[in-house]
Parts: C-alpha cells; sequence; structure tokens
C-alpha cells in the first residue's frame, strides 16, 4: 500500500519531526506499505516551533536575526531565495489596541534585495494584527515618511502614486510571492475591522479603523490606476476576477499588507498552494492514501489541510486528517472533502485564550532558561504515536 504523509508542524514538534514520528508508527503497524512523508506547513505559528513554513519551503535554511527587543524577527534563506515568515510577529491579539507597525516588513524586504534575493516569500496571517494597513512597509521601502503611532484611521500624510512608484522599483526585479494563511477580505461584511471586533476589539474602535481601511483602500487604488503598470490582485481558490480588490478572498491578509504587496507585484496565494499543492501533486496522483497531520483546527479548514483535500479528491484517493484539536464533527467530514478525523488532544479544545497565553509564557521559560523544559511536544508525541498507529490498522489494507 503506497501512503503519503504530509505533515505540518506540532505543538512542541517541526514538520520534520512529526512526518519521522508518524512515518515509524504507521511502519510499526504495516511494514511492508510504502510511506512516502512531508514536512508542509499551514501558514500558522505553532508553540514552541513557529509556523514551518522555512522548512517546507527551503532545503537546508540560514537563519538571520532581523530587528532588536520587541522587534526581533528572522529571515531564512537558501540559495537566492529568502522567505520573511510574520505568522507570528504580525499576530498580536486586536483586544489589546496597542499599535503595531508594519515599517520592519519594509525594512526586511530592503534587506533581502541588498543582499542578492531574486525569489522573496512573505508569509502573512489572516487577518493579523497591523494597524498602518501595510503603509508603513510601503513608506519604508520608498524612503518616505510616516509619522509614528499613524493608523490607518488617520489621513494618508504623502502622495501615494510616486511612494507606489519607488516601492514597485525596489522590488521589480523580485518574484515576490506573498502567502496567507487563510482567505480574508480587507473590507466588507466579513473585513479585517469586523474580525478583529469579533475578536475582543472595542467595536467603536473597529468601526472607526473600517471607515479609515476602507477610505486608505480607496486612495491606494486610485493612486495604482494612474501607474501604467498596476494589475488587480489574482482570483484563487476558481473565484472570479474582481474589480474590487479590498473585497477580494486574501487581501485582508496581514490586515491590508497582503493589499499593499499586491499592487507592488506581489503574486498573492493560499500558503497551501506553496507547501502543499505545488509540490505534492505528483506524490498524491500516485497514492492510495493521503494522511494530513495539522495543529488544531479552528473556525475554519488550515489552508495546507485544505489544499491536501483537493489534491485528494482530483486523484480520486481518500484522504484521513490527523490534528491536535478542535471542533471537526463526523457529520460534517464529507461536506468537507473528508474520509476520517482522528484528534490527538481533545482536551485542548476547551483551554481557549488562557492554554494559549500558558503556551507562550512556558516558551519564555525555556527561552530565558536555556534548558529543555517538560514540553507539549513530549505528550503531543505519545499521542501521535498511537493515533497514527490506529489510523494504519483502520485503513491500511493489502492488495
Amino acid at each position: 500500500m503506497r501512503v503519503l504523509l504530509a505533515c505540518s508542524p506540532l505543538s512542541g514538534l517541526s514538520g520534520a519531526e512529526v512526518a519521522e514520528l508518524a512515518r515509524t508508527a504507521w511502519l510499526t503497524q504495516r511494514p511492508a506499505d510504502r510511506i512516502t512523508a512531508y514536512p508542509v506547513s499551514d501558514g500558522v505559528s505553532v508553540p514552541f516551533v513557529g509556523s514551518g513554513l522555512p522548512e517546507a519551503l527551503l532545503k537546508e535554511p540560514t537563519e538571520y536575526p532581523l530587528g532588536r527587543g520587541d522587534s526581533r524577527r528572522f529571515a531564512f534563506r537558501a540559495g537566492d531565495t529568502v522567505v520573511l515568515d510574520y505568522s507570528q510577529f504580525l499576530d498580536d491579539a486586536p483586544a489589546t489596541g496597542a499599535l503595531q507597525s508594519s515599517t520592519a516588513v519594509g525594512e526586511d524586504l530592503l534587506w533581502a534585495r541588498a543582499n542578492g534575493a531574486k525569489r522573496i516569500v512573505v508569509a502573512l496571517p489572516a487577518p493579523g494584527y497591523c494597524t498602518d494597513m501595510g503603509l508603513g512597509m510601503l513608506a519604508s521601502l520608498a524612503d518616505a515618511r510616516l509619522p509614528s503611532g499613524w493608523t490607518a484611521t488617520d489621513p494618508v500624510p504623502f502622495a501615494l502614486t510616486p511612494v507606489l512608484e519607488r516601492a514597485s522599483q525596489v522590488l521589480s526585479d523580485v518574484d515576490l510571492v506573498v502567502l496567507a494563511s487563510g482567505e480574508q477580505r480587507l473590507l466588507g461584511f466579513s473585513g479585517v475591522a469586523r474580525t478583529w471586533a469579533y475578536r475582543g476589539m472595542d467595536p467603536e474602535r473597529a468601526q472607526e479603523f473600517s471607515r479609515g481601511m476602507g477610505a486608505v483602500a480607496q486612495d491606494v487604488a486610485e493612486a495604482a490606476a494612474a501607474r501604467a503598470n498596476t494589475r488587480p490582485l489574482l482570483p484563487l481558490h476558481g473565484e472570479q476576477k474582481t474589480d474590487r480588490p479590498e473585497r477580494a478572498p486574501f487581501s485582508g491578509a496581514g490586515s491590508g499588507v497582503g493589499f499593499i504587496l499586491d499592487f507592488l507585484g506581489g503574486r498573492l496565494m493560499p500558503v497551501g498552494r506553496a507547501t502543499v499543492s505545488e509540490r505534492l501533486r505528483e506524490e498524491a496522483r500516485h497514492t492510495d492514501l493521503f494522511v494530513y497531520v495539522c495543529a488544531a483546527i479552528g473556525e475554519s479548514i488550515p489552508s495546507g489541510l485544505q489544499a491536501a483535500i483537493e489534491l485528494a479528491s482530483a486523484a480520486a484517493v481518500p484522504i484521513v486528517v490527523i490534528y491536535d484539536s478542535g471542533s471537526l464533527r463526523r457529520g460534517e467530514l464529507p461536506r468537507l472533502g473528508l474520509d476520517g478525523a482522528y484528534e490527538l488532544r481533545p482536551e485542548e479544545a476547551w483551554q481557549g485564550v488562557d492554554r494559549q497565553r500558558e503556551c507562550a509564557e512556558s516558551e519564555d521559560d525555556v527561552a530565558a532558561a536555556g534548558t529543555r523544559a517538560k514540553l507539549p511536544g513530549d505528550e503531543v508525541q505519545e499521542r501521535l504515536l498511537s493515533v497514527t498507529g490506529r489510523v494504519a490498522r483502520t485503513w491500511g489494507w493489502d492488495a
């Protein structure tokens, strides 16, 4: 039997570690099967290991520290490709009301460009939390001045057409790929500001951002229209091209950073397309079972899992998901395109924000102490071995 394992990170375990553990567990039950295992990523930050994007996209990447203090972040490079992963850096909680600038993104793009990158991959959370809607990044690229503390609720302080032109020239000979962790429109009923309100931002403040983002988006679109090489957002997942780019399915990635990068020539797409669809299409055509392993499943299906479901459907092979925790119900699996679902830690779905805060504090404690404490990965590893073995016994068959 041929089995394809696509493994994104779990708490305390990298995608490569998950892939090796799952492969071992399967072969323990069915040693004659042919197992192909790949690390992938859903583009969301997982406690103690991050998103796993550099590991999924690059071969033996080198890590470069950028920024300092609270602005500390990392770039990952292999050959002439640089990955800038903001799945955690731009994903603060909107309930705090704190200001979050995108200036660092512009600085990092300039760093990558100055160091000879020919392909730059920018990974953004959906929606993330960035209160300047990407204009800090734009100003940094174009060497324009954006006042400290500026937010999308304020008037734009510079002429956008020349700033867009200068920023585009900086990135003109770079293959710029922008990955969104999920669908998120910038404006509209399901826009960024409404999502922020749902996640705890004061409703009146969220309304201010909704109005402000609408005004900024219109200004950007009008400025971009004045440039001869303007192009609209690409339609994805089979959607029709829209002449309202601010309402396109991934325009709200990074709270508007993706919207701006699209006007600068970036190719905006879901994470799953880059980490799963483009890498595993041929493998999916020659397998008997597709098994996808991922972290928690929340309000929507993770991007990588959605891509895997589409590949399995096209290849007419069954697909099973092994996930950390979530709220999948057996009755909804056919509608989602899944043939089976196995949960590792169902109790985690009831821990909520307090558990996430506990993981973050534990992560900080381990980093400060410089020692390896008891990590979630220890428990997850045991559960993964057990559940994968059960999946092998349930779904394995012999010709």
